[in-house]
């Protein structure tokens, strides 16, 4: 009778209990007598309306068989509850919606009728559904025999969507496993499918089982991990060896589902596999991840949800794989942090690379692109010693694949952040934790609050957090519900099946003409900006050379590297290879001024704080790391040490002229030395 989503609190003076959210029923009832909520309060479902007659005594009986006695002369389903302590006074559920015009017309003549209030016989449709008490009284029970009641309530428009197949009787519907890539069973499951020969198992007891033999229940569980559903698993077990699978032949495939297979799905989603994970690792993550909550500040607040997707899902499978460099296809990352758009998600990992970690493109090659790609690194945290036993990770629902597709935008930072913290936190302190709000220091407006709280609310539904009585939130470790595995699932599928079809066409060489042209462009583009920087006057090429190298020499170290990174990236995808570019210009330097600039660079390094020095040291390593640029080239070694040997060419004859030119008439020596 009730919408799933309608529930709240109410406190022993009938008000709604601020900052309570009660996600469904069960939460809600778990709330009872704790702080100020006395009773719940739902919302029927489209097609439903109650009656509360708040009329004491034997009027109040009256007037509410007056109202089940309408019901029935107009054939419509009701059903008549005690509201609460007070005699007379009821709740009459009714199957018509609220605005349906004869029941409107009838509960205002049965008010003039017995001259009361409106809200004596108030037409209604948010009510305490029937397993929720009086909030001042007991409990009181519906009249009659309730389970016969609803039975024979008619279908209602807002029904809850079911997962059960109707054609399957109740029990037999075959449950959806967690998705998984289809691939080959073990060779000997197989060959028992193939010839019927039974492969050696662990254990004694193989005896005959009310869901069959452990080789047919071994087998339909692999048949599950392998990647199929009922369907396809059953149309293997039907096409085997006639003497394999014997039990489930012979039961037919409603036996099968019932016993086997569903049993084998219940227990897969209940297995959570343990896996170890390398101490240095781990410190390594967590280090990643307090990166990462910081990071998110330097940018807007629309863009944080795509960065934290990709960052933490990043840093989960450095926890799943136990190590700290993993391959980073675009196509991975829509499927696991439920992102469709990939070129958000090229943004998140340029935002991320020189970061978060490196992203190194140089791995993904055009003649293997079914077998490389980018790959991402987190660094080692220095000083961290091994001597610890590995710790251990156990899958969460940020594993459910499919998942954060299903709800809202910002329910994953939320998530994140009560993952990690230890006490209850309100929607507000919620709100600015997870960086919903703009500024950190800024406070959440109503409008951030709203997404906060409906972000929470769905977490809360799909079983991930839990609200408090005093209007707290906290992270549950349970898994998420059936029902949202079972709609992330579909979701996943659906990505799944898109995903493989880009694959395939790209594989295939359908973007080979548009990568040509694109590779085209951007170098005939290169070759414009070069050719409109020659024609311009020496004089105007070094004004515009030295006013950008001031306005580079005024931005942050942080805003540095990007900036390099992105020329680099820049000149990169229209063919320059960088590496090859810093070398061609060191070696191509005169030895005076390759002095004079490292001269020059020694001592405005020296007259840094010792701070900025190694975040400047450190940020140049990334760099060169990231674009395998060589610290020095051996033609200028070579050039170096000659003229530390010999000095530079052409000083003496320099010393020599400027000794001559001294004689002159108004010649200044001091000044020509200076400039």
């Amino acid at each position: 009778m009730f919408d799933p989503t309608g529930w709240f609190a109410i406190d022993a003076a009938n008000a709604r209990v601020a900052g309570v959210v009660v996600p469904s029923l069960d939460a809600g009832l778990a709330l009872l007598g704790r702080g100020r909520v006395a009773s719940i309060v739902g919302r029927l479902r489209l097609g439903m309306s109650a009656v509360d007659v708040d009329v004491d005594g034997i009027h109040g009986h009256a007037i509410t068989e007056e109202i089940a006695r309408w019901c029935a002369q107009h054939d419509t389903w009701n059903l008549v509850r005690p509201s609460g302590p007070v005699d007379g006074r009821n709740h009459v559920f009714i199957a018509l919606p609220p605005e349906h015009k004869q029941l409107r017309e009838y509960i205002g003549a049965l008010r003039e009728k017995h001259a009361v209030a409106a809200r004596s016989i108030d037409l209604r449709t948010a009510i305490r559904p029937l397993s929720a008490p009086h909030r001042t009284g007991p409990h009181p029970q519906a009249l009659g025999d309730l389970r016969e009641a609803l039975r024979t309530l008619p279908r209602l428009a807002a029904a809850v969507p079911t997962t059960t197949n109707r054609a399957e009787a109740p029990g037999r519907a075959p449950l959806k496993p967690r998705p998984r890539r289809r691939m080959d069973l073990p060779p000997e499951w197989a060959a028992y499918l193939r010839t019927g020969e039974r492969p050696e198992i662990g254990g004694h007891d193989h005896k005959v089982k009310p869901w069959g033999s452990s080789w047919e229940a071994i087998a339909t569980a692999w048949l599950l991990r392998c990647g199929h559903d009922a369907a396809s698993a059953w149309q293997e077990i039907s096409g085997s060896h006639p003497s394999a699978m014997g039990k489930a032949k012979a039961r037919g495939r409603s036996w099968w589902i019932q016993y086997v297979w569903n049993r084998a799905v219940r227990n897969d989603d209940a297995f959570e596999p343990v896996r170890q994970i390398d101490p240095a690792v781990a410190a390594a993550v967590a280090a990643a991840r307090d990166v990462l909550d910081d990071l998110q500040w330097r940018h807007p607040a629309r863009r944080r949800p795509s960065l934290l997707l990709v960052g933490h899902h990043i840093l989960d499978r450095m926890e799943r794989t136990n190590t700290l460099r993993v391959p980073v296809p675009e196509r991975d990352l829509v499927l696991d942090t439920g992102v469709s758009d990939r070129a958000t998600i090229r943004q998140a990992l340029r935002d991320l690379d020189g970061r978060l970690g490196r992203l190194d493109t140089s791995t993904f090659s055009t003649t293997k692109c079914d077998s490389s790609s980018f790959e991402f690194e987190v660094p080692r945290l220095e000083g961290v010693r091994e001597i610890l036993p590995p710790g251990l990770h156990t899958p969460g629902p940020k594993e459910v694949r499919g998942l954060w597709s299903t709800l809202p935008r910002a329910s994953h930072q939320l998530w994140r952040t009560l993952q990690r913290t230890s006490n209850p936190q309100t929607t507000g302190e919620l709100c600015a934790a997870a960086a919903i709000v703009e500024n950190r220091a800024d406070e959440p407006s109503a409008s951030q609050l709203r997404t906060t709280r409906a972000a929470l609310t769905a977490l809360a539904r799909a079983g991930l957090v839990q609200c408090d009585e005093a209007g707290q939130w906290m992270c549950l470790t349970s898994p998420p519900t059936v029902a949202v595995r079972e709609e992330a699932a579909a979701r996943h599928a659906e990505a799944c099946e898109r995903i493989e079809a880009e694959r395939a066409a790209y594989r295939a060489g359908a973007r080979s003409d548009w990568s040509v042209a694109r590779a085209a462009a951007l170098k005939a583009n290169r070759a414009r900006e070069k050719a409109w920087w020659d024609q311009l006057e020496r004089s105007e090429r070094l004004e515009r050379a030295a006013s950008l190298s001031d306005r580079f020499r005024s931005q942050s170290i942080d805003e540095q590297e990007r900036l390099k990174s992105a020329w680099a990236d820049r000149r990169r995808r229209a063919g320059v290879d960088e590496a090859e570019r810093h070398d061609h210009w060191v070696d191509h330097l005169s030895p005076a001024t390759l002095e004079r600039e490292s001269a020059d660079r020694a001592m405005w390094f020296a007259g840094l704080a010792p701070p900025l020095q190694q975040a400047y040291v450190a940020a140049w390593r990334r760099h060169r790391d990231r674009y395998g640029i060589s610290q020095a080239t051996q033609g200028a070694e070579m050039r170096r040490e000659s003229t530390r040997v010999f000095g530079a060419p052409g000083a003496g004859r320099d010393q020599a002229f400027l000794e001559s030119q001294a004689a002159l008439p108004g010649f200044d020596r001091d000044s020509v030395i200076a400039r």
